[in-house]
């Protein structure tokens, strides 16, 4: 409520300035005041909110003044500021200000917030006296007891991912220790000591420590500079385990690579610490160019060998192998149920990369053809002296790269459609080939889509077919396909992998026949990896009307042709005619097909 001193003033200012109208109870009137409900706030060491009423005719800003403990802010209403306070866990009470203001008549108002100190006891951060590889000797101090003596204290231990557990200790003075038993070797390990009397349980900071135990090696190196015959590899080890540890990095030509078989080791024992990580930087030298190499960390101790991951680079420059000269015999067949009279376009040139981990090179897509003119033709390339896998394929390169950025363990070649991609009838080839000479080459051809021929047919509300769809209907057709697949892969056994999904891959049509059969379009396609397929055909009448029918189907597979009749369906209703979409007729019998 406002003070009677502010309402009198107020009252006489108005009249001195020829105002003759009433204050009327509530009125806030014209000039700025602020009033709060409570000069101070107290409170115990516990969590707590508070509330504090704020009357005022202005905008209000609140400040905690820089508190770490306290937090204010205005409600939403902006009839109180809401007080939070943290958990005093020091041995001293604390106080700060909550300032509330308004910026018209620089009027503010200081609100004391108080707490008391905690009654509960304090420790310092843990220590690790000594370790070995299943257990460690541990100690802390008591720093302050609290409000009553200490009743029990002791040390949690826990992993990264693993559960708490708890070690009691003994008490000499303002000292505990524990031997905490059981661990497993070469892990870190969180840990923070406790104290507890009457009013609770202190809980210190944490610090991590690794059991004693073989090194522990990080998963992947740091950085790797490749020139023309040398590559510098820098690495790191998270834990040498002991100070005996020797460590370093191995390099190879081969896969799977241990001390015993690798080409080149580096060997470092500057262990100063056996707890503190290690990182180091190796150069190999006099290596091949153009060439790839595997290459890991490792370290040893007496507790055993560890090995970081293996990875894969190369050296940079052309190759220094034998080349040789392939010729690829290529015979490409049909789809299979494909109309003998019906020819269709077999697409782009073929390309050819190959695949290898030992050379520089594998998986570019290195050599362009003319376009095939049949579907038998003959392709000469020259390639490097080795064992290899050779694919070919129909299609851009560059569509490959941006069709897909990254692909799978396992995969030679991932291909995404994009919506503005339009597919065309892909076909390719794995090779598994040891190379040593000229030689010539049959590729088995497959394919990786498959080819939907869509048509339609129309019948009346009594049953007739017509026999001039044109009577009826406007040339242009568009139908969409859901359930296709949107990515497909080569994978390395020569076989292809379909994901994911194409919503709405549209097909357009146009055509004039004055006949009872009318093209809807026709289109390579991915297969639907399992899926069910949905036709919606939207249909322009002669009568300006348009519609859109839907229609279900079986799944596809790869390598297939597809020649499906869909019948429109006029049906007569008791409030006028209505239509339907129907398969009628399938070229493959094979295929379930969904009504």
């Amino acid at each position: 409520m406002r003070k009677t001193l502010t309402i009198t003033l107020t009252a006489a200012l108005l009249l001195a300035c020829g105002c003759t109208s009433t204050i009327e109870e509530g009125d806030l009137g014209i000039f700025p005041f602020l009033e709060v409900d409570r000069a101070e706030i107290s409170a115990g060491d516990a969590p707590g909110t508070f509330a504090i009423g704020v009357y005022s005719n202005r905008d209000i800003s609140v400040s905690n003044g820089n508190s770490l403990w306290m937090k204010a802010s205005l409600n939403s209403t902006h009839d109180s500021v809401i007080v939070e306070i943290e958990q005093n866990t020091e041995f001293e009470d604390r106080s700060a200000e909550v300032i509330i203001s308004i910026s018209d008549g620089h009027i503010a108002e200081t609100v004391t917030v108080t707490q008391f100190s905690s009654g509960m006891p304090s420790i310092s951060l843990p220590s690790v006296l000594s370790y070995s590889d299943v257990s460690m000797d541990l100690t802390a101090e008591i720093t302050n007891p609290g409000s009553s003596s200490v009743i029990g204290a002791g040390f949690i231990l826990s992993t990264l991912n693993g559960s708490e557990t708890e070690y009691p200790a003994a008490i000499s003075g303002n000292y505990l220790s524990a031997t905490a038993t059981g661990l497993s070797s070469s892990t870190q390990y969180y840990i923070r000591a406790y104290a507890e009397n009457a009013s609770g349980r202190y809980l210190s900071g944490s610090i991590a420590y690794y059991t004693a135990g073989a090194p522990v090696m990080d998963s992947t190196v740091i950085n790797v500079d490749t020139y023309t015959n040398s590559i510098t590899i820098t690495a790191t080890m998270s834990y040498p385990g002991s100070s005996t540890t020797t460590y370093g990095l191995l390099l190879g030509r081969e896969p799977e690579l241990t001390e015993e078989n690798a080409e080149y080791k580096t060997v470092h024992n500057d262990v100063s610490s056996s707890t503190e990580p290690i990182t180091w930087t190796d150069t190999f030298y006099d290596l091949r160019q153009g060439t790839g190499y595997y290459f890991r960390t490792y370290a040893v101790n007496e507790y055993g060998t560890s090995y970081g991951n293996e990875e894969h680079t190369y050296t940079t420059g052309t190759p220094d192998l034998p080349r040789y000269n392939i010729t690829a015999d290529i015979s490409i067949r049909p789809y299979e149920n494909q109309p003998e009279d019906l020819n269709l376009s077999l697409g782009r040139a073929f390309q050819l990369a190959y695949f290898r981990d030992d050379i520089r090179g594998s998986g570019d897509w290195a050599w362009n053809y003319t376009n095939i003119l049949d579907t038998d033709t003959t392709i000469t390339f020259e390639t490097y002296e080795g064992k290899q896998k050779l694919v070919y394929l129909n299609i851009n390169p560059g569509s490959i790269n941006e069709g897909c950025d990254t692909k799978n363990d396992n995969e030679l070649v991932r291909f995404e459609h994009k919506e503005w991609y339009v597919l065309e009838n892909l076909l390719y080839a794995v090779n598994d080939v040891e190379i040593l000479s000229d030689m010539t080459i049959a590729p088995e051809i497959k394919y990786l889509t498959s080819y939907i021929d869509l048509e339609m047919t129309y019948t009346d509300a009594n049953g007739n077919q017509v026999s001039d769809l044109s009577t009826l209907l406007m040339p242009d057709a568009t139908v969409e396909i859901d359930g296709l697949s949107r990515e497909c892969a080569i994978l390395e056994d020569g076989s292809s992998l379909y994901e994911g999904e194409f919503s709405g891959y549209s097909i357009s049509s146009y055509d004039e026949n004055q006949d009872s059969v009318r093209s809807l379009g026709s289109s390579a396609v991915l297969p639907s990896s399992g899926r069910p397929l949905t036709f919606s055909v939207t249909l322009n009448f002669t009568d300006g009307s348009s519609r859109t029918l839907d229609c279900g189907y079986g799944a596809i597979k790869p390598g297939r042709y597809y020649r499906i009749r869909l019948n429109l369906l006029e049906v007569s209703y008791e409030n006028g005619t209505g239509f339907e979409l129907e398969v009628i007729e399938d070229i493959d019998e094979d295929i379930e097909i969904e009504f």
